[in-house]
């Protein structure tokens, strides 16, 4: 569109040129006329008259004289009759003959009713008068020559735009196409897919840019490369880390957290970039380590109990720095540490009740032995020597059965356990029969009720002792009289169910969450005097985990106490 504009634009002004160019032309060649014609006007007395030959019938093809008077009088001319036609005196042409001694213009004539060219000239005469001569020529003689040229040069300018018309559009298509192949290039390689590549071909400024975008996607996709395994290694680590993981900005808003740090806080898996921490996690201890690291600049720690939960984790608060070293956020690692605390605190009240309970035998023992240093008397060394074997036997008891407890949760013993179908029957039989006598002492009746013949999955010693503990604690705590029944059974769902229920005094209900407890006893003065060891029923519940299965106690106060183990079937 710009070129053909141009072009009519050109063609305009070269059109204009060329007209006023050659009617400037026409009117000199005109003035030549006349300077030629001048010479043979017959003048050299009376009027001055136009030669004949110019006046002859045939002189109307050519150019028209006009002779006329300094008046404006029309004296003669070649192709009207000069009595016919007006004063002449207000003819430009005519004016400035008179003024300058020549004079041109282009206008219409009233006279032969169509436009014309005029050059006239002054001619002095001896008389001391002048008259003027003027030559004109029909306008369209002249506007038909301009018409051709002006053709001419509309075809070529025409053919040239053509020609330009279709070069640009060749070139543009040209360009057009080479660039749409760069762009959807840059695209595809801004969007991550480096698999095409551009041909390095054609003029040397698009294969210098094809070259630049395909040196540019071969380093971007080394580039991606090498950050895609970066980040999956980093995120593998991040994700495969037992302690929670919380990166934060300035803002206290989420970066990134791990997997460990979903489960620690009870979180959906959803993706929390972006969220403050405290809307996400309401632990107030958390947000005030996170925000004592960021103001502070240096690493904070501290063990935090959570606000909801009896859980307590150990966290560190490091502010996290960019590339220029400029903090940005901070970086909190959390581990929990409840069962460790768990853990401590029952090695110490273990080892405080360790103490206590051997402390009590062994203070009796070097009580009556130094008694029985300082006396003679039969009666009371007898009764010396009853005390000292007594408790004896009760430090012997504790120290077997926290070897008993060992053994159980040595975790390689009891990948040792070669488990096998044992039936629970058999395993009744023999351990009535070993607390046979501690029921008779007592007076007890114990009934036996086995449904079918139940099998279990496990061992004969480690059955055999955690139903013999049930046993003799029903036998001692039971009560005199009172009867003690021993049943199994199998449930619906393929386990085989264990009770031992006595008919005694019963468990108050806050005690029945302890009892498994080690050392823990409900009445510690009747349970050292039927010397217990506190660990009976610690170990039951071992086993019977060891064995993949649980026990529960059920009692009430006055009424009695049962004790259901459930193991798999065998």
């Amino acid at each position: 569109m710009v070129q053909v504009v141009v072009s009519l634009l050109l063609m305009t002004s070269i059109d204009g040129s060329v007209r006023e160019f050659h009617r400037a032309d026409l009117q000199k060649e005109l003035l030549s006329v006349a300077n030629v014609f001048a010479s043979t006007i017959q003048a050299p007395a009376g009027e001055p008259r136009l030669p004949e030959s110019m006046v002859a019938p045939a002189a109307g093809e050519g150019p028209r004289l006009t002779l006329v008077a300094a008046d404006g009088r029309v004296l003669q001319d070649n192709q009207s009759p000069a009595t016919e036609m007006d004063n002449h005196a207000d003819r430009p042409e005519i004016i400035d003959a008179l003024e300058s001694g020549a004079g041109r213009s282009i206008r219409f004539s009233q006279t032969v009713g169509a436009d014309l060219v005029y050059a006239a000239i002054a001619i002095p005469r001896p008389a001391g008068d002048t008259v003027i001569l003027r030559v004109s020529q029909p306008l369209s003689r002249v506007t038909a020559t301009e018409r051709r040229i002006t053709t001419a040069i509309g075809i070529a300018l025409t053919a040239a735009v053509l020609v330009t018309l279709l070069t640009l559009i060749f070139l543009s298509r040209s360009i057009s196409s080479r660039t749409r192949r760069a762009a959807l290039a840059a695209r595809r390689f801004s969007s991550g897919d480096f698999t095409g590549r551009l041909q390095e071909d054609g003029p040397i400024e698009f294969s210098g840019l094809a070259r630049s975008l395909n040196g540019m996607a071969e380093k971007l996709d080394a580039s991606i490369s090498t950050l895609q395994v970066q980040t999956s290694e980093m995120l593998a680590i991040l994700q495969s880390m037992s302690n929670a993981v919380i990166a934060l900005d300035r803002e206290h808003r989420i970066i990134r957290l791990n997997n460990a740090s979903l489960q620690m806080f009870d979180l959906a898996d959803i993706d929390l970039r972006g969220r403050l921490l405290e809307e996400v996690i309401r632990e107030p201890a958390l947000q005030k380590a996170a925000d004592t690291a960021l103001k502070s600049g240096i690493r904070y720690s501290a063990e935090i109990p959570f606000s909801r939960s009896t859980r307590i984790a150990e966290l560190i608060a490091e502010p996290m720095a960019d590339g220029q070293g400029e903090t940005i956020g901070t970086v909190v690692v959390l581990e929990e540490v409840t069962r460790l605390r768990r853990l401590e605190q029952i090695r110490t009240d273990f080892a405080a009740n360790v103490s206590h309970e051997l402390r009590t035998p062994i203070t009796s023992i070097s009580g009556y032995a130094e008694i029985l240093q300082e006396t003679d008397d039969p009666e009371l060394i007898r009764k010396c020597g009853d005390v000292i074997v007594r408790n004896t036997s009760r430090l012997s008891a504790i120290i077997e059965d926290l070897l008993a407890l060992a053994r159980i949760e040595d975790p390689q013993r009891r990948s040792m356990l070669e488990l096998e179908s044992v039936q629970i029957g058999s395993v009744f039989d023999s351990v009535i029969h070993s607390t046979k006598e501690a029921a008779q002492a007592q007076k007890v009746t114990i009934t036996c009720h086995v449904d079918g013949e139940p099998t279990v999955r496990g061992t004969r010693p480690l059955l055999e002792q955690a139903i013999s503990n049930l046993l003799s604690n029903a036998i001692k705590y039971g009560g005199g009289d009172a009867p003690i029944e021993i049943r199994c059974s199998t449930t619906d769902d393929g386990m085989v169910r264990i009770e031992v229920e006595d008919f005694g005094a019963g468990i108050a209900n806050e005690h029945l969450d302890r009892i498994f407890e080690r050392f823990y006893r409900v009445d510690r003065s009747r349970s050292r005097e039927l010397g217990g060891t506190g660990l009976g029923l610690a170990i039951v519940k071992h086993i019977t985990s060891v064995l993949g299965g649980n026990i529960q106690a059920k009692s009430q106060l006055g009424v009695g106490t049962i004790f259901i183990i459930t193991l798999p079937a065998g």
